[in-house]
């Protein structure tokens, strides 16, 4: 029984060697498996993570050239009324300064075209009034 034992020890001996190597194969193809599991799931996450980001910085931009856009048209309707605005009460301003200067220099006008008619009548009647007295004099002095 002794070879028996030796055989057996040495068949023993052949089965953990053997299943020592069928283990090792199999845990290096496991690995290489998950390795390539993991790096073709990371490959997918990482894709779908960038289409992810691009998408929403698309939305984003997008969201915000339309808030820029808004915000620049209601700023310009904003001066746009704020100048006609603005151009009215100007325009209004000058035109009362006109009227009431035009008032003041036709009042002007007025007083010196009466103080000169009041000039140029009293000169008239001092000329007609000493001419009507000069012949007179001369009448009364002959």
């Amino acid at each position: 029984m002794a070879v028996d034992d030796a055989a057996l020890d040495r068949l023993r001996e052949d089965l953990l060697v053997a299943i020592r190597a069928a283990l090792l194969d199999s845990e290096h193809r496991i690995r290489g498996e998950i390795v390539d599991a993991v790096s073709a799931s990371e490959h997918r996450v990482r894709g779908e993570i960038t289409d992810a980001i691009s998408a929403s910085e698309h939305r984003i931009r997008g969201e915000i050239t339309d808030a820029v856009s808004a915000s620049e048209h209601r700023i310009r309707g904003e001066i746009t009324d704020a100048v006609s605005v603005s151009e009215q009460r100007i325009r209004g301003e000058i035109a009362d300064a006109m009227s009431a200067s035009e008032y003041r220099v036709r009042e002007e006008i007025s007083a010196s075209e009466t103080r000169l008619e009041t000039r140029l009548e009293a000169r008239l009647e001092a000329r007609l009034g000493a001419r009507i007295d000069a012949p007179r004099r001369k009448r009364v002095d002959t």
